[in-house]
């Protein structure tokens, strides 16, 4: 199995937003975080063999990355088709220096609500609802709808928020850490080349119900 080290090595050279929109809060993702993620998912048995949907997929670093980790298909949910064109020169550079399969990879341009593909496990790091409250909500409720497993960041300070909604649709928290997230300059109210944001990671899997006897 590849490294974390490694991914995030490969991960921190492709492309990100050109033009991000605040109104989407498009920050990406950094490699540290990305690989830590995906790295994560592959050791927790949620990676190789499965159908993998990356809800709000930006530029793909999180998609692409579970590709060196053998999903049976893996798909890229985003409503910005600029964003989706990154990440298929981003999937093509991958290609051509890891002969990565293609074929196995899909994109869609539609927004997460009118995405219905069931999955195995979601990935992402969707908005956090500080420009279009409850946004976060919405991410969760379409991830809980089309998968087993979700791994994913969310604002800090979360748990108490994501334990109730987690356990109103059948799911429980099984991992939890705190991490900061390295943004980088993109809009005009950020004051620094780069600062540190304080997120949340959960994995959280669907509460298997014990048949009645």
């Amino acid at each position: 199995m590849m490294s974390k080290k490694q991914l995030e090595m490969i991960l921190a050279r492709l492309a990100v937003f050109e033009r991000p929109r605040l109104k989407l809060e498009q920050y990406s993702t950094d490699a540290g975080n990305a690989a830590f993620l995906v790295h994560h998912a592959a050791v927790c048995g949620d990676v190789k063999d499965k159908i993998i949907v990356d809800l709000g997929a930006g530029t793909g670093i999180l998609a692409l990355g579970t590709l060196f980790y053998s999903p049976a298909e893996v798909h890229l949910v985003d409503t910005d088709r600029e964003a989706l064109d990154i990440a298929r020169e981003n999937l093509k550079q991958l290609q051509q220096e890891f002969s990565l399969p293609h074929q196995n990879v899909f994109f869609h341009c539609v927004d997460v609500q009118k995405f219905y593909r069931k999955g195995h496990t979601v990935i992402m790091n969707p908005p956090f609802g500080k420009f279009r409250k409850g946004i976060d909500r919405l991410f969760l409720s379409k991830a809980f709808s089309i998968s087993d497993v979700i791994h994913t960041f969310t604002n800090t300070g979360s748990q108490p928020f994501v334990e109730a909604f987690a356990r109103e649709h059948g799911f429980c928290i099984t991992h939890h850490q705190d991490r900061e997230m390295m943004l980088p300059h993109s809009f005009k109210h950020h004051s620094r080349r780069l600062f540190r944001q304080k997120v949340d990671y959960y994995r959280l899997e669907k509460v298997m119900k014990k048949a009645s006897s």
